[in-house]
């Protein structure tokens, strides 16, 4: 009886290593190096099976369907509405007696979403930032009308020279156009 027991284990574990051994031979070809899969469609029942094409070849009542996996390539940036922007002097908020200085500007963008990137680009002359923050706010013009846009928050550590600017790339979400900049202090603005 033991050793009907010991057969009957070993059998189990060969069928159990053969389907392990070959389910990871058809992942290895299933999609293709090209990042293609292929499948064999029943003309008549609707049925389908994924295949290794070309090793494998449909039947003469299937059909072979192809789709790729990588999906379809980003736009180019331009297109998702990425932004640059220079902060300088002109938009200096504050300035701490440690020399801490903030600067914030607001460009119209007619989005009101709240995701939102930016990072700096380039810099002259300037201080390294330890800080820079991008937000949706919406402000109240003089006239009263409302306009979506997105906000920039950049914290310099010391006061920076004079002649000093800051290159920042901008991304919102759902952005319709990139205005013109402005300093951010009306109404809105740091709520």
């Amino acid at each position: 009886m033991r050793t009907w027991l010991a057969r009957r284990i070993v059998v189990v574990l060969a069928v159990v290593a053969t389907f392990a051994l070959g389910g990871s031979v058809v992942l290895a070809a299933i999609p293709s190096s090209g990042g293609t899969i292929y499948a064999c469609y029943h003309k008549t029942t609707g049925a389908m099976r994924v295949v290794d094409y070309p090793t494998v070849h449909c039947a003469s009542t299937e059909r072979l369907l192809s789709w790729t996996q990588v999906g379809p390539k980003a736009p180019p940036l331009a297109s998702i509405g990425i932004k640059n922007f220079e902060m300088n002097a002109d938009y200096v908020e504050a300035t701490a007696p440690d020399g801490t200085t903030v600067l914030s500007l607001w460009a119209e963008t007619g989005s009101n979403k709240q995701e939102c990137l930016a990072s700096i680009s380039e810099t002259r002359t300037g201080v390294s930032p330890s800080a820079l923050y991008c937000a949706s706010r919406t402000l109240q013009f003089a006239d009263g009308t409302s306009h979506a846009g997105v906000y920039l928050h950049l914290f310099l550590s010391a006061q920076p020279d004079p002649d000093f600017a800051y290159w920042i790339n901008v991304y919102q979400e759902g952005a319709k156009f990139y205005g013109e900049p402005m300093r951010c202090d009306l109404p809105g603005c740091n709520e």
